[in-house]
């Protein structure tokens, strides 16, 4: 028998070559190689024998060699000006964490809810979630973790275990994962649906439209997650202090805003301000300049590797160091924006083989209607996300549902929303999620505490998302 690390690093290629002996090649497009192609890719990213990002770069080999697609088309979505604006914001998100700047927000917001048990869960629930809509949930999960641990453990050393615990760490990894649901650039699914909706459908989603579907769905998730976490894990009224004095103590010891700081806070204030009324600006400005989000984004970038902290403490000749140097490009999340690549790749190739349109016209030959379609497909999204990655998901699942939407008369992006919303919606196992990992690993929390939470969560948040988007959904969408 062979053992599991082999299957998982030779189930890929196998089944890339006994694709292409028994399935046929097809017209223009390679047929057996690009279904090859998606199994290898899926294979190696369930798996995860080869990293995601090094598998994502498969199509740039398989497509040009096998006959799917010529190089410059498979490298084309590696270009994708929505990995640019992902950059950017990873970058800008960089800054603020080397510079913590976040987790003064974070002490500053907790300082203001701190008290109670109910309070001090929301406080850390909302800190975390609006720092997920702008950095990463891995990267907020590590900083708002700790603390909510030390909480936790004096109020152990004066009283003994307590119940509630479990929600507060649980609190933390669901608000990571619902916060980013706001913004295009909180998780890379939602970034993954623009790109999609750009080169599949000539759509453009910018940051402000997204803002007007994402915000008021994240925000009544995170309040049901509260309300839910309070009644599934008794959380009490009243209580101890010690979550505000352990948060006293930290904004003590943060001392005052030290000028690279403020430097910071100008550049996300000033990115985030040109994000969400860049089409009033281009409207008025018309005829001397267009502002574009990815555009913003990458300025944004440049402008923390040129800006000075300010911090002359150095030799008197010497300049100031910058906000970001050029070690901190390592940090950035490669991985991420080369799998957003090879996905968008992916689809690419079920675009040109038609792929995404049979499926579609398979699935709309069920005679279903279009409400019960939609839960279908939102459900699909939100569980199988539990078991791969979301933005994965959100790359192979849109382009299908995408012409799934145009098959039964509705606008591209009906079904193809819910679906992306309900792919950050995983509070069911520690794998689904870095966010969900990182609090299972701190020993706080068992795999059925989490399982018995999130399937109501999940089932919850389905509901929601369906509701919301079915009653609300934008007109232009629809």
């Amino acid at each position: 028998m062979m053992p599991k690390a082999a299957i998982a690093l030779w189930g890929g290629p196998i089944g890339f070559v006994v694709a292409l002996l028994v399935l046929p090649t097809g017209g223009e497009v390679n047929d057996a190689a690009l279904a090859g192609t998606a199994w290898w890719m899926l294979w190696w990213w369930l798996s995860g024998a080869v990293s995601m990002g090094a598998t994502s770069l498969l199509p740039l080999v398989l497509f040009p060699t096998f006959g799917v697609l010529e190089l410059s088309a498979s490298a084309a979505p590696f270009g994708s000006r929505f990995i640019w604006l992902f950059l950017g914001g990873f970058v800008l998100a960089l800054a603020l964490e080397r510079h913590g700047l976040h987790r003064r927000f974070a002490l500053r917001l907790l300082g203001a809810l701190g008290g109670g048990p109910r309070r001090t869960l929301f406080g850390f629930m909302l800190a975390t979630a609006l720092l997920s809509m702008w950095i990463s949930n891995t990267a907020t999960t590590l900083m708002m973790l700790p603390m909510a641990t030390a909480v936790l453990g004096l109020l152990e050393e004066r009283g003994g275990a307590i119940r509630w615990g479990r929600a507060l760490i649980l609190g933390i990894a669901y608000a990571a994962n619902v916060g980013g649901m706001a913004t295009l650039v909180g998780t890379p699914p939602n970034a993954a649906l623009a790109g999609v909706a750009s080169d599949r459908f000539g759509l453009d989603i910018g940051f402000a439209e997204w803002l007007a579907v994402g915000v008021p769905v994240s925000a009544v998730l995170l309040l049901t997650v509260f309300a839910l976490l309070v009644g599934l894990h008794k959380v009490p009224r009243g209580g101890d202090s010690a979550a505000a004095e352990i948060v006293a103590a930290e904004r003590a010891g943060l001392g005052a805003m030290s000028t690279a700081e403020k430097r910071v806070l100008v550049l996300f204030s000033g990115t985030a301000g040109l994000w969400m009324f860049r089409v009033p600006l281009n409207i008025l400005l018309e005829g001397f300049f267009q502002l574009n989000d990815t555009s913003i984004a990458v300025a944004a970038a440049v402008a923390c590797f040129a800006v000075s902290t300010g911090d002359r403490s150095d030799a008197v000749s010497a300049p100031a160091p910058r906000l970001l140097r050029q070690g901190d490009l390592g940090k950035l999340p490669w991985d991420i924006l080369l799998l957003f690549g090879g996905g968008l790749a992916l689809a690419k190739g079920f675009e040109a083989a038609g792929w995404a349109s049979v499926m579609a016209d398979a699935a709309a030959g069920w005679g279903w209607s279009v409400v019960a379609m939609l839960a279908l497909v939102t459900v699909m999204g939100l569980f199988a996300t539990e078991l791969m990655s979301n933005l994965a998901l959100t790359l192979l699942l849109t382009p299908v549902v995408g012409a799934l939407a145009i098959g039964m008369g509705m606008h591209p992006l009906y079904f193809a929303v819910p679906v992306t919303l309900a792919s950050s919606c995983a509070f069911m196992l520690p794998m689904a999620t870095p966010p969900n990992a990182i609090v299972f690993a701190s020993g706080r929390i068992g795999m059925a505490t989490m399982a018995r939470t999130g399937i109501v969560l999940n089932l919850v948040a389905c509901l929601i998302i369906l509701m919301m988007w079915w009653v609300f959904a934008p007109d232009a969408w629809v």
